[in-house]
Protein backbone atom coordinates (compact mmCIF):
# COMPACT_ATOMS: atom_id res chain seq x y z
CA UNK A 1 0.00 0.00 0.00
CA UNK A 2 1.11 3.50 -0.91
CA UNK A 3 0.80 6.12 2.21
CA UNK A 4 -0.43 9.17 0.03
CA UNK A 5 -0.71 12.90 1.95
CA UNK A 6 -2.93 15.69 1.42
CA UNK A 7 -2.43 16.77 -2.28
CA UNK A 8 -4.47 20.00 -2.20
CA UNK A 9 -6.41 21.85 1.09
CA UNK A 10 -8.78 24.72 0.02
CA UNK A 11 -11.98 26.12 0.46
CA UNK A 12 -15.07 26.42 -1.34
CA UNK A 13 -17.17 29.52 -0.73
CA UNK A 14 -20.49 28.84 -0.60
CA UNK A 15 -22.28 32.27 0.21
CA UNK A 16 -22.24 32.74 3.69
CA UNK A 17 -19.96 29.64 4.86
CA UNK A 18 -17.15 28.09 3.66
CA UNK A 19 -16.48 24.47 3.13
CA UNK A 20 -12.99 22.82 3.23
CA UNK A 21 -11.86 20.54 1.03
CA UNK A 22 -9.11 17.60 0.64
CA UNK A 23 -7.84 16.11 -2.00
CA UNK A 24 -6.01 13.14 -1.16
CA UNK A 25 -4.30 10.69 -3.35
CA UNK A 26 -3.70 10.20 -7.18
CA UNK A 27 -5.78 8.10 -10.21
CA UNK A 28 -8.29 8.82 -13.34
CA UNK A 29 -11.47 9.34 -11.05
CA UNK A 30 -12.79 10.86 -8.11
CA UNK A 31 -14.56 9.94 -4.79
CA UNK A 32 -16.21 12.71 -3.55
CA UNK A 33 -16.35 11.92 0.99
CA UNK A 34 -18.68 13.17 3.45
CA UNK A 35 -17.49 12.14 6.89
CA UNK A 36 -19.55 11.28 9.96
CA UNK A 37 -20.93 12.76 13.08
CA UNK A 38 -17.98 14.40 14.64
CA UNK A 39 -15.09 13.48 12.18
CA UNK A 40 -13.28 15.71 9.72
CA UNK A 41 -12.21 14.70 5.99
CA UNK A 42 -8.94 13.18 7.47
CA UNK A 43 -11.39 10.08 8.04
CA UNK A 44 -10.89 9.20 4.43
CA UNK A 45 -7.06 9.51 4.67
CA UNK A 46 -6.85 5.37 5.02
CA UNK A 47 -8.93 4.94 1.64
CA UNK A 48 -6.36 6.77 -0.24
CA UNK A 49 -3.89 5.10 0.25
CA UNK A 50 -5.24 1.42 -0.34
CA UNK A 51 -6.67 3.37 -3.75
CA UNK A 52 -4.03 5.48 -4.62
CA UNK A 53 -3.39 5.05 -8.36
CA UNK A 54 -7.31 3.83 -9.15
CA UNK A 55 -8.73 7.50 -7.92
CA UNK A 56 -8.48 10.75 -6.10
CA UNK A 57 -10.38 11.18 -2.84
CA UNK A 58 -11.94 15.11 -2.37
CA UNK A 59 -12.30 14.93 0.89
CA UNK A 60 -14.89 17.00 2.95
CA UNK A 61 -15.13 19.19 6.17
CA UNK A 62 -19.14 18.59 7.07
CA UNK A 63 -20.31 22.28 8.74
CA UNK A 64 -19.15 22.36 11.92
CA UNK A 65 -17.00 19.90 11.55
CA UNK A 66 -13.26 19.95 10.98
CA UNK A 67 -12.05 23.67 9.45
CA UNK A 68 -15.15 24.50 7.51
CA UNK A 69 -16.65 27.56 8.06
CA UNK A 70 -20.52 27.79 8.55
CA UNK A 71 -23.10 30.23 10.37
CA UNK A 72 -25.07 29.00 13.11
CA UNK A 73 -28.51 28.26 12.06
CA UNK A 74 -28.04 29.04 8.31
CA UNK A 75 -29.15 25.60 6.29
CA UNK A 76 -27.40 24.43 3.38
CA UNK A 77 -29.22 24.62 0.34
CA UNK A 78 -29.11 21.87 -2.63
CA UNK A 79 -28.27 24.48 -4.85
CA UNK A 80 -25.38 24.93 -2.16
CA UNK A 81 -24.50 21.56 -2.09
CA UNK A 82 -24.78 21.02 -6.12
CA UNK A 83 -22.52 23.97 -6.67
CA UNK A 84 -19.59 22.16 -4.24
CA UNK A 85 -19.83 19.42 -6.16
CA UNK A 86 -19.44 21.33 -9.09
CA UNK A 87 -16.56 23.17 -8.01
CA UNK A 88 -14.91 19.91 -7.17
CA UNK A 89 -15.60 18.56 -9.92
CA UNK A 90 -14.13 21.19 -12.66
CA UNK A 91 -11.23 21.70 -10.66
CA UNK A 92 -10.21 17.57 -10.79
CA UNK A 93 -11.47 16.87 -14.49
CA UNK A 94 -12.15 13.17 -13.08
CA UNK A 95 -12.91 10.66 -15.90
CA UNK A 96 -15.86 9.25 -13.92
CA UNK A 97 -17.19 10.66 -10.72
CA UNK A 98 -18.29 8.75 -7.28
CA UNK A 99 -20.28 10.11 -4.19
CA UNK A 100 -19.50 8.05 -0.49
CA UNK A 101 -21.48 9.09 2.37
CA UNK A 102 -21.13 7.72 5.90
CA UNK A 103 -23.63 7.89 8.44
CA UNK A 104 -24.70 11.49 8.57
CA UNK A 105 -22.67 12.18 5.63
CA UNK A 106 -25.06 9.91 3.50
CA UNK A 107 -28.03 13.15 4.08
CA UNK A 108 -25.58 14.98 1.77
CA UNK A 109 -24.62 12.42 -0.40
CA UNK A 110 -28.53 11.29 -1.24
CA UNK A 111 -29.51 14.97 -1.88
CA UNK A 112 -26.56 14.99 -4.07
CA UNK A 113 -27.95 12.07 -6.22
CA UNK A 114 -31.51 13.57 -6.26
CA UNK A 115 -30.32 17.64 -7.32
CA UNK A 116 -26.74 17.54 -8.66
CA UNK A 117 -27.23 16.03 -11.87
CA UNK A 118 -25.20 12.39 -13.37
CA UNK A 119 -22.59 10.74 -10.86
CA UNK A 120 -20.78 7.37 -11.88
CA UNK A 121 -22.26 5.65 -8.24
CA UNK A 122 -23.57 6.34 -4.85
CA UNK A 123 -22.17 4.29 -1.83
CA UNK A 124 -24.15 4.84 1.53
CA UNK A 125 -22.23 3.50 4.60
CA UNK A 126 -24.21 2.81 7.49
CA UNK A 127 -26.57 6.14 6.24
CA UNK A 128 -28.28 8.02 7.97
CA UNK A 129 -31.11 9.35 5.97
CA UNK A 130 -32.22 6.34 3.78
CA UNK A 131 -35.06 5.89 6.58
CA UNK A 132 -37.10 8.72 7.95
CA UNK A 133 -36.31 9.14 11.68
CA UNK A 134 -39.65 10.29 14.01
CA UNK A 135 -37.07 11.88 16.25
CA UNK A 136 -35.23 14.08 13.46
CA UNK A 137 -38.34 14.79 12.22
CA UNK A 138 -39.66 16.28 15.37
CA UNK A 139 -36.64 17.97 16.11
CA UNK A 140 -35.63 19.79 12.89
CA UNK A 141 -38.66 20.42 11.33
CA UNK A 142 -41.76 21.82 13.31
CA UNK A 143 -41.51 25.32 15.09
CA UNK A 144 -41.92 23.60 18.48
CA UNK A 145 -39.94 20.77 18.28
CA UNK A 146 -37.02 23.14 17.63
CA UNK A 147 -37.65 24.79 20.70
CA UNK A 148 -37.50 21.89 22.47
CA UNK A 149 -34.36 20.73 20.90
CA UNK A 150 -32.97 24.14 21.58
CA UNK A 151 -34.06 23.68 25.25
CA UNK A 152 -32.50 20.33 25.31
CA UNK A 153 -29.26 21.61 24.80
CA UNK A 154 -29.06 23.98 27.38
CA UNK A 155 -30.88 22.14 29.91
CA UNK A 156 -30.40 18.39 29.23
CA UNK A 157 -31.47 17.08 32.36
CA UNK A 158 -34.76 16.26 31.89
CA UNK A 159 -33.42 14.18 28.36
CA UNK A 160 -30.99 12.36 30.72
CA UNK A 161 -33.40 11.24 33.06
CA UNK A 162 -36.33 9.98 30.54
CA UNK A 163 -33.55 8.22 28.33
CA UNK A 164 -32.22 6.42 31.73
CA UNK A 165 -35.63 5.89 32.33
CA UNK A 166 -36.87 4.41 28.98
CA UNK A 167 -33.32 1.89 29.25
CA UNK A 168 -34.22 0.58 32.29
CA UNK A 169 -38.42 -0.58 31.30
CA UNK A 170 -36.97 -1.87 27.71
CA UNK A 171 -38.20 0.98 25.17
CA UNK A 172 -34.88 2.31 24.91
CA UNK A 173 -31.89 0.19 23.55
CA UNK A 174 -28.53 0.60 25.27
CA UNK A 175 -26.46 1.38 22.10
CA UNK A 176 -28.73 4.19 21.58
CA UNK A 177 -28.47 5.10 24.82
CA UNK A 178 -24.61 5.05 24.63
CA UNK A 179 -24.75 7.03 21.89
CA UNK A 180 -26.76 9.81 23.64
CA UNK A 181 -24.14 10.19 26.27
CA UNK A 182 -21.46 10.07 23.97
CA UNK A 183 -23.06 12.67 21.74
CA UNK A 184 -24.44 14.79 24.20
CA UNK A 185 -22.44 14.88 27.10
CA UNK A 186 -20.88 18.11 27.24
CA UNK A 187 -22.64 21.40 26.04
CA UNK A 188 -20.32 21.93 22.85
CA UNK A 189 -21.08 18.16 21.53
CA UNK A 190 -24.87 19.28 22.07
CA UNK A 191 -24.56 22.54 20.17
CA UNK A 192 -22.81 20.48 17.60
CA UNK A 193 -25.80 18.52 17.29
CA UNK A 194 -28.33 20.68 16.97
CA UNK A 195 -25.80 23.29 14.55
CA UNK A 196 -25.52 20.11 12.61
CA UNK A 197 -28.91 18.93 12.45
CA UNK A 198 -30.41 22.36 11.46
CA UNK A 199 -28.21 22.40 8.66
CA UNK A 200 -28.87 19.77 7.07
CA UNK A 201 -32.61 20.08 7.38
CA UNK A 202 -33.46 21.27 3.70
CA UNK A 203 -31.35 17.84 2.28
CA UNK A 204 -34.51 15.25 2.88
CA UNK A 205 -35.34 12.75 0.39
CA UNK A 206 -38.09 9.93 -0.28
CA UNK A 207 -37.63 7.06 -1.53
CA UNK A 208 -39.37 7.44 -4.24
CA UNK A 209 -37.11 10.46 -5.38
CA UNK A 210 -34.14 8.38 -4.98
CA UNK A 211 -35.74 5.60 -6.56
CA UNK A 212 -36.70 8.23 -9.67
CA UNK A 213 -33.30 9.38 -9.98
CA UNK A 214 -31.59 6.06 -9.76
CA UNK A 215 -33.56 4.75 -12.54
CA UNK A 216 -33.14 8.05 -14.78
CA UNK A 217 -29.54 8.26 -14.76
CA UNK A 218 -28.50 4.51 -14.58
CA UNK A 219 -26.72 5.23 -11.41
CA UNK A 220 -25.50 2.47 -9.19
CA UNK A 221 -26.24 2.35 -5.90
CA UNK A 222 -24.09 0.32 -2.83
CA UNK A 223 -25.56 0.19 0.97
CA UNK A 224 -22.77 -1.12 3.24
CA UNK A 225 -24.87 -1.40 6.99
CA UNK A 226 -23.41 -3.86 9.57
CA UNK A 227 -25.55 -6.95 10.67
CA UNK A 228 -25.52 -5.82 14.22
CA UNK A 229 -25.73 -2.46 14.19
CA UNK A 230 -28.33 -1.36 16.78
CA UNK A 231 -28.44 2.54 15.56
CA UNK A 232 -29.99 2.02 12.09
CA UNK A 233 -33.30 0.33 11.40
CA UNK A 234 -31.78 -2.65 9.49
CA UNK A 235 -34.96 -4.36 8.35
CA UNK A 236 -36.32 -1.07 6.84
CA UNK A 237 -32.93 -0.56 4.78
CA UNK A 238 -33.07 -3.47 3.84
CA UNK A 239 -36.52 -3.73 2.25
CA UNK A 240 -36.09 0.19 0.99
CA UNK A 241 -32.78 -1.18 -1.11
CA UNK A 242 -34.60 -4.26 -2.40
CA UNK A 243 -37.11 -1.69 -3.82
CA UNK A 244 -34.75 0.37 -5.81
CA UNK A 245 -33.23 0.10 -8.97
CA UNK A 246 -29.64 -0.63 -9.67
CA UNK A 247 -28.87 -1.26 -5.48
CA UNK A 248 -26.83 -3.74 -3.94
CA UNK A 249 -27.08 -3.77 -0.25
CA UNK A 250 -24.25 -5.86 1.98
CA UNK A 251 -25.06 -6.82 5.59
CA UNK A 252 -21.13 -6.51 7.23
CA UNK A 253 -20.47 -8.40 10.01
CA UNK A 254 -20.19 -5.27 12.39
CA UNK A 255 -21.75 -2.45 13.92
CA UNK A 256 -22.70 0.99 13.14
CA UNK A 257 -18.44 1.18 12.09
CA UNK A 258 -17.96 -0.25 9.17
CA UNK A 259 -14.47 -1.39 8.86
CA UNK A 260 -12.40 0.31 5.87
CA UNK A 261 -11.45 -2.85 4.76
CA UNK A 262 -15.12 -3.21 3.95
CA UNK A 263 -15.49 0.31 1.93
CA UNK A 264 -12.27 -0.12 0.20
CA UNK A 265 -13.06 -3.71 -1.07
CA UNK A 266 -16.59 -2.33 -2.25
CA UNK A 267 -15.06 0.97 -3.82
CA UNK A 268 -12.18 -1.23 -5.95
CA UNK A 269 -15.15 -3.19 -7.81
CA UNK A 270 -15.83 0.13 -9.59
CA UNK A 271 -12.35 0.92 -10.50
CA UNK A 272 -11.80 -2.70 -12.42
Amino acid sequence: MQLCGVVESFHIELGPGRIHTVILGAGPDLVVGFHGFGESSSRFQALADALHGFCKIAAIDLPFHGISQWPEDEVLQPAQLCRLLQQIKEHCRPNRLFVLGYSIGARLALAAAIHCGRFDGLMLVAPDGLVQHTWYNVAVYPKWGRYLFRHFIEQPALVFFLASLFRKLGLLSSSRYRILQQNADTAPKRRKVYQTWMCLSALNVTEGQLANSLARQFMSLKVLIGKYDRVLHRNRIRRIVGRLPHAELHMLACGHRVPDEEIIRELRLWFH
